[in-house]
């Protein structure tokens, strides 16, 4: 090519349209990711409520809440004592729309 000082149109228009069809098809990906990790850190924050408050339970009388509130998620709590064993089971939606349920079992 004799005195070439630039891109042509073409390879400017070629380009663009590659650097726009890898973020098209990134960009759902990195999404349903961060879901996935927000939905993780949900479930690990629940178990630990659950833990802390079955180890209370155990050695005192704690008051257990029918719903939690951690960050825009809400968690219903369904509680299930017999003479000295307890159920506790959190049922909540993920951020990635899907249900969950844990259940956690306590002896004292």
């Amino acid at each position: 090519m004799k005195n070439s000082k630039g891109f042509t149109l073409f390879e400017v228009v070629t380009a663009l349209f590659l650097v726009v069809m890898t973020t098209s098809f990134i960009t759902p990906v990195l999404v349903k990711v961060y879901q996935e990790k927000r939905t993780i850190q949900e479930k690990q924050w629940i178990q630990e409520y659950m833990h802390d408050t079955m180890q209370r339970w155990v050695y005192e009388v704690v008051d257990i809440p029918q719903t939690l509130e951690n960050k825009g998620t809400s968690y219903r709590l369904d509680t299930n004592i017999n003479v000295n064993v307890i159920e506790l089971c959190a049922y909540w939606n993920g951020k990635n729309q899907r249900t969950y349920h844990w259940c956690h079992y306590g002896k004292k």
